[in-house]
């Protein structure tokens, strides 16, 4: 089963779907223990297999499968092992990114921009300041010249 999660919209999502979402809060659990027993629950379902053959099968007690089709609690990852060997099957864990790729773009534009402007707020600085020692030392000139030299 492919998911991803990050897009499904929780206003127009199927029960498989909202299974993913808190609905108080409508963001998505990103619980590993709630995505993978979803997973593990699937499978079981498409394979035609109870909980008691399944338990019986791999010797791991029918409410430790429970809790983790259910995504709750503690579980073992010997247990996970076990039943994905059981099932025949492997685990993939693939880390996505939390942005889209128009999202990652626009926020290196925006960090650019603002780089951007302190550069030009730093060379605005530089230049008041620039002017204002230009000021001092036209100041300190005429003021020079027109000072009686102290004899």
């Amino acid at each position: 089963m492919k998911k991803d999660i990050s897009l499904v919209d929780p206003a127009k999502a199927s029960e498989e779907d909202s299974f993913y979402y808190n609905e108080l809060t409508g963001k998505p659990y990103w619980d590993l223990r709630k995505m993978l027993g979803r997973q593990l629950f699937l499978i079981r379902q498409s394979y035609n297999r109870t909980l008691k053959r399944v338990s019986a099968d791999t010797k791991i007690p029918v409410d430790a499968i429970d809790r983790i089709e259910c995504g709750i609690g503690r579980f073992y990852w010997y247990e996970i092992a076990q039943l994905l060997e059981y099932y025949k099957k492997r685990a993939k864990l693939v880390l996505v990114n939390t942005l889209t790729d128009e999202e990652r773009l626009k926020a290196v534009e925006e960090k650019e921009t603002a780089r951007k402007l302190e550069l030009a707020e730093e060379i605005i600085a530089k230049a008041k300041q620039r002017d204002e020692i230009s000021e001092e030392i036209a100041t300190a000139d005429s003021t020079a010249y027109y000072r009686s030299p102290d004899v």
